[in-house]
């Protein structure tokens, strides 16, 4: 979607709707063309009335539209729908699936902090797509079913949901990521972001995780970091990440201290024998003490090979890094194996962290795990943490480390930067 200036239809509601997808579908370019419906809504936005008021919410919608008006090309059209709800019609996609990477390019564009009468909230969309394609289809229809994709999306909490996607050729879509994450790696359009790492009991920061961005795409790491491991490229996405991580550890200025970095390792990655020398040779060439770099592994990757992965995490282990089990209590682990699991911390999955407070099982879940992780030996992350409440309760179970959107959003490293900074200094 080209980046121009774009001015919003006085035309609001379901009827405007309607009409625009009409017009989009009668549009002289769009015989060999799709028209594609999106409507966007914040998650947060009923709590956000609920607690802050109508004037709050307000803010939110035009803080997106903010965000949307400037990444839509001309004949792009955006209009309000009821419940804070926003549609935009894409008039001329050369395949359904376009339509996916816009919804990804507005959710890298609007998700981001907001602050609300002192209150800092970091936006969330979900996405709703319905394709005008089909003979017999209309725009009442289209409608419907963008609307229809929206409620699937919030039953099944996923970020974006596309009607007909089961329709389209999911074929083509990966071969597109393929193709782009071949010239991505080859042009520096892949980015490591970090997100930072607070230890619960001192409240300083002690480190973050890095993760990968695909910035200038607008393509979100489920989106193609499954490409990559059906592919393979996901060896040289790890290769790049790993690169990235410790040569950013040993050019950080000295203020920072020595803060570690965790770097996400893939199920085809414990397959790798060669890769705890992968991983000394980057240590070896910026001069970085291993026990700065932490390589987390997901339990269901975990569990896929267990002994090709015990002897890889051993091996890195031995020189000297950190390993962290990532996701913990979403796979499928005894605790057999648990008690001999070469790690040294494990991270609670934010699904239970990011409902523990309404929620008396995920709350129960947390703490035993953190009690005990703690009688293994090991250290304890919590994920998703998004407000100060969590984080007390957190501290209460003795929780190490937490990470989550109450602190900060990944950012990129002059960011990072200054975002620690300011942390230490607050």
């Amino acid at each position: 979607m080209r980046a121009i200036r774009k001015l919003f239809s006085p035309e609001t509601g379901r009827q405007a709707c309607v009409t625009a997808v009409a017009k989009a579908a009668n549009a002289e370019n769009s015989a060999n063309n799709h028209v594609g419906l999106l409507i966007l809504q914040p998650i947060q936005l009923q709590d956000i009335y609920a607690s802050l008021g109508y004037k709050a919410g307000t803010e939110v919608i035009s803080t997106i539209q903010s965000a949307v008006r400037n990444v839509l090309a001309k004949d792009d059209v955006v209009l309000h729908l009821d419940d804070g709800k926003l549609a935009i019609i894409l008039g001329s996609l050369r395949h359904p699936n376009q339509a996916l990477l816009a919804a990804n390019k507005l959710r890298g564009v609007c998700e981001k902090n907001v602050d609300l009468g002192g209150r800092e909230l970091v936006l969330r969309l979900r996405v709703g797509i319905a394709i005008l394609e089909r003979p017999g289809e209309t725009p009442e229809s289209a409608l419907q079913g963008a609307e229809q994709a929206l409620r699937e999306a919030d039953e099944s909490d996923q970020p974006v949901i596309m009607r007909s996607e089961p329709k389209t050729d999911p074929t083509l879509r990966n071969w597109e990521i393929e193709e782009g994450l071949r010239a991505a790696l080859s042009n520096g359009d892949l980015e490591l972001f970090y997100q930072p790492k607070i230890d619960v009991r001192s409240q300083k920061i002690c480190g973050a995780e890095g993760l990968l961005r695909w910035e200038r795409m607008g393509i979100f790491p489920d989106a193609f970091i499954p490409v990559a491991e059906k592919t393979g490229q996901i060896t040289e996405l790890t290769r790049f990440a790993l690169q990235s991580a410790v040569r950013q550890l040993a050019e950080w200025p000295q203020e920072l201290g020595q803060i570690g970095v965790a770097v996400n390792l893939s199920a085809t990655d414990l397959h790798r024998a060669d890769l705890p020398m992968v991983i000394n040779g980057a240590l070896e060439v910026w001069g970085v003490s291993p026990n700065r770099l932490t390589l987390e592994v997901t339990e269901t990757a975990l569990m896929e090979d267990p002994n090709a992965a015990h002897a890889v995490l051993t091996a890195i282990r031995d020189l000297g890094c950190r390993v962290s089990i990532d996701d913990f209590g979403t796979g499928y682990s005894s605790l057999a194996y648990f008690k001999k699991i070469p790690a040294d911390e494990l991270k609670i999955d934010k699904s239970f962290v990011s409902s523990m407070l309404t929620d008396k099982a995920d709350r129960n879940i947390v703490s035993h795990v953190i009690s005990l992780a703690h009688s293994f030996g090991l250290q304890v992350v919590a994920e998703g943490v998004e407000n100060l409440e969590t984080l007390e309760c957190l501290l209460k179970m003795k929780c190490d480390y937490a990470q989550g959107f109450y602190f900060s959003k990944a950012l990129r490293t002059d960011d990072f930067v200054e975002w620690t900074k300011r942390f230490r200094h607050s």
